[in-house]
């Protein structure tokens, strides 16, 4: 997906706070490119400074208090309502096993908002030593 301007998106968000997973992207950010500090960053700045050093470019809002993706969804509407952003329709990227929860939980929230599915990881079973186990595509 490309997230440069003159692309698909008029406008760039990143939400996300801490939650259960923050302490493992923080981890997997900084091993994969060292120069990125993400020490004690919520998602968003994580992701932010991501964008900036690695494609150049960065998103327009961030969310950054949210704990869950309930809070995601909702205080994402809650940011783009106090920057006066219309939305008709966004984009959703998040992991696949999270996608469906998220989308439903926006789309209950906000039902006039068109929501499309991006699934950014997507899970592939297989074994490893002969277990069961993951793999990302």
């Amino acid at each position: 997906m490309n997230f440069r301007r003159g692309s698909a998106a008029v406008r760039r968000q990143r939400t996300g706070g801490a939650g259960h997973t923050t302490e493992t992207l923080r981890q997997r950010v900084h091993a994969e490119y060292p120069a990125i500090e993400t020490a004690n960053l919520p998602e968003a700045e994580v992701f932010q400074r991501y964008l900036r050093t690695v494609h150049g470019c960065e998103a327009d809002y961030l969310e950054t208090a949210s704990t869950n993706c309930g809070n995601n969804s909702s205080y994402l509407l809650d940011l783009l309502h106090a920057h006066g952003v219309p939305c008709r329709s966004l984009v959703l990227t998040q992991d696949a096993t999270m996608q469906r929860r998220m989308a439903a939980g926006l789309v209950k929230m906000a039902p006039d908002i068109r929501c499309l599915n991006y699934a950014a990881l997507q899970p592939v079973y297989g074994t490893r030593a002969a277990n069961p186990a993951f793999a990302s595509r």
